[in-house]
């Protein structure tokens, strides 16, 4: 039977989500996000066995400052997180980042796991912002009068 320090250094698993969309009030909004990684076993004591994480803007995926060093849960969720997002600014385009994630970072049996080109985009819809009529009479009373969606006018 393998000892602790070989089935703690399993290859994490590196899993994906949609973005998550969170109201703080006022019609503001927070979005995320968000990855999940699970690294079964990975509660021993040693800071060596330990999961670290590392974001960055686009690709390739590369180390820069750790994020949520020596954790020591199975199962962590770690997000990218825009506040004070509104359906007058959206959609946004917080660019496309990359994570890995390490345990046993430094030893010989390291392993890593990567999530690669993860867009940050928030639509409308995301927010559950309601959509302009495609055609319809624009007095420029409307929210949606500067979206420059093709509206019809009654000739005078």
């Amino acid at each position: 039977m393998p000892g602790a320090e070989t089935q703690n250094c399993r290859t994490p698993l590196v899993l994906a989500q949609n973005v998550e969309v969170v109201p703080q009030g006022g019609g503001l909004f927070t979005a995320r996000l968000p990855v999940r990684i699970e690294t079964l076993g990975n509660t021993l004591i040693t800071p060596n066995g330990r999961l670290d994480l590392f974001w960055n803007q686009g690709p390739p995926v590369s180390i820069s400052t750790s994020l949520c060093e020596n954790n020591t849960t199975d199962v962590t969720k770690t997000y990218l997180e825009r506040t004070n997002l509104s359906c007058v600014g959206a959609p946004y385009d917080f660019g496309v980042f990359s994570i890995r994630a390490f345990v046993c970072r430094g030893s010989s049996c390291q392993r890593s796991a990567d999530a690669a080109n993860l867009p940050f985009q928030v639509t409308r819809a995301d927010l559950g912002c309601p959509e302009p009529p495609l055609f319809g009479c624009d007095d420029g009373t409307q929210p949606w009068a500067s979206t420059g969606r093709m509206t019809t006018r009654s000739a005078s």
